[in-house]
């Protein structure tokens, strides 16, 4: 998807309105988020919760995708990379994965809180990517 100044005056309102639309969304699946990781950190073995958390991340993913917030679909997609292989039995859910996990949280939360207040400023997550 290109930047708002490839498209028409109205597609950029459109394309406003369904991020700030994202956004308002975005918050639910940040909290159910962090439900679900409580859930995971006290169930590790819980397939509802594994596959829950998936689906919340591969829905944030696509949707930052769509509205073009290319950072939050980057993380979100780590996510959902993480756990897929969860429900793939090549990764096991110990307490250094779901401390990775609540850091990817509380950084999806700040680019979300980014992304509202419009802030173009660059977020390296790299590091985070990279654990």
């Amino acid at each position: 998807m290109g930047t708002e100044e490839e498209y028409s005056e109205e597609d950029a309102e459109l394309l406003a309105q369904m991020r700030q639309d994202f956004l308002e969304e975005c918050q639910e699946f940040l909290d159910k988020l962090s439900i679900g990781l409580a859930n995971l950190e006290a169930e590790p073995e819980n397939q509802e919760v594994i596959n829950e958390i998936f689906r919340i991340a591969h829905t944030i993913k696509g949707s930052a995708s769509f509205v073009g917030l290319d950072e939050i679909r980057e993380l979100a997609h780590k996510m959902e990379d993480v756990f897929s292989a969860i429900r793939e039995n090549t990764l096991k859910v110990g307490p250094s994965l779901i401390d990775l996990m609540y850091k990817s949280l509380a950084q999806l939360t700040i680019l979300k809180s980014k992304a509202d207040a419009t802030d173009e400023t660059p977020t390296d997550i790299s590091a985070l990517i990279a654990e």
